[in-house]
């Protein structure tokens, strides 16, 4: 993309603007001359050269047309892992929550999702209709103190093993819980012990996911 100089001098103006920049901080991170950086900023010259371009943009992960020429940073496709399958009954399916980039799919990224984020396809009917058998559940935000999480939909690893989804709640011994299917056919498991909970932040039915 060709723009004339001045124009180029305006877009990395914006371009410092929009990221809490200035000539210094450019300067510091990537090692172009600090007079080099405000002269250009400030029109005092109407080049930077392409080698010291090049430079800067290199310094913050990005493309001299993104600074220079004010084009859009191109949108980077995220996928979140589906890594295992996940017990709604009292079954389980050997979800595997560290296998980040060998999952058996994958679903995009919502907004917001952090990097840890995986996901696990549900086998079972205990929390239905709430939750289906098939449907592929997302979360990020595991606890080994779930108190956060009482009267919530969650992913539950038992000190047993087993990894289900129930809703959590507090078991009546101190450092026990009780876990409670939506489908009333399934009694609950009280007073079980855990090793973590991870609250579900995203329901995605099959229709959603598969191609």
């Amino acid at each position: 993309m060709t723009i004339a100089p001045s124009d180029r001098g305006r877009a990395f103006q914006d371009w410092m603007a929009a990221n809490d920049l200035n000539p210094y901080k450019v300067s510091k991170a990537s090692g172009v001359p600090y007079s080099t950086v405000h002269d250009f900023a400030k029109g005092k010259t109407v080049s930077l050269g392409g080698a010291k371009e090049q430079q800067i943009a290199a310094a913050f992960h990005t493309t001299t047309d993104v600074i220079f020429a004010g084009t859009t940073p191109p949108q980077v496709e995220r996928r979140i892992p589906i890594v295992g399958y996940v017990g709604a009954a009292s079954e389980f399916f050997g979800i595997d929550d560290h296998a980040q980039g060998a999952g058996l799919d994958y679903v995009d990224a919502p907004p917001g999702a952090p990097p840890g984020a995986v996901a696990a396809v549900v086998r079972g009917d205990s929390m239905h209709p709430a939750i289906r058998d098939g449907w592929t559940l997302v979360y990020w935000d595991v606890r080994e103190d779930p108190r956060d999480f009482v009267g919530e939909e969650c992913f539950v690893r038992l000190k047993d093993g087993r990894t289900l989804v129930k809703v959590l709640e507090a078991g009546a011994e101190p450092g026990t819980w009780t876990l409670v299917s939506v489908n009333g056919a399934f009694p609950p498991l009280r007073n079980v012990e855990i090793d973590w909970a991870a609250i579900i932040d995203l329901k995605l039915r099959k229709r959603d996911w598969r191609r």
